[in-house]
C-alpha cells in the first residue's frame, strides 16, 4: 500500500515574523518542540541552515524502531524554508516528505504555515497521524515562543 497526502497547518503568532523563523530552526528550542523530553525521540543531528542534513532516532521505550533523515534548504531568509526528509523503519525506507515553513506578516505579529507533502510506503504514518504530529508540535512551538519571549 502506498499513500499519497499533503497536510497544512497555521497557526498565528504575537511574536514578529523573524523572531518565529528564527526560533524554529535555533537548535537548542527546536528540541523542545520537535524532539520533548518522553516522546522517544532525539536529535543525532540537527539540520539548522541552508544545505545542513539533520537525522532523529525514534526510539520509544529505548528500542529503536527507525531514523528520520532531512537537508533543510532556505528559501527565502526570514520566511521561507524547505526540508527535504525521508524515514527508515525496520531497515527499509519507509516514506519521503517535503516539509515546506512560511512565515508571513500578519497585523503586529504572523503566521506560520506548514505543509507537509508525504510518499508513504504502507500504512503509518496516516494523513491523521502527520495533523496530529503538526498540531502537537505547533502547541509545543507556541510554549517554546511564549517561554522565550518572556526573557528577550
Amino acid at each position: 500500500m502506498m499513500q499519497v497526502f499533503t497536510v497544512r497547518r497555521s497557526r498565528r503568532f504575537a511574536q514578529r515574523p523573524s523572531r518565529v523563523f528564527d526560533a524554529w530552526l535555533d537548535p537548542a528550542l527546536r528540541a523542545q518542540f520537535e524532539t520533548p523530553e518522553g516522546s522517544g525521540m532525539s536529535h543525532v543531528t540537527l539540520a539548522t541552515q541552508e544545505g545542513e542534513s539533520g537525522e532523529i532516532l525514534i526510539a520509544p521505550g529505548d528500542t529503536e524502531v527507525g531514523r528520520m533523515f532531512d537537508t533543510i534548504r532556505i528559501l527565502q531568509p526570514g520566511r521561507l524554508a524547505v526540508v527535504h526528509g525521508w524515514g527508515v523503519f525496520g531497515g527499509n525506507p519507509a516514506m519521503t516528505m517535503q516539509n515546506v515553513f512560511d512565515v508571513t506578516p500578519d497585523g503586529d505579529g504572523c503566521t506560520f504555515t506548514g505543509t507537509s507533502q508525504m510518499v508513504v510506503l504502507g500504512e503509518q504514518p496516516t494523513e491523521a497521524d502527520v495533523a496530529r504530529g503538526w498540531d502537537d508540535m505547533l502547541d509545543r512551538f507556541a510554549g517554546v515562543l511564549e517561554r522565550t519571549s518572556q526573557e528577550d
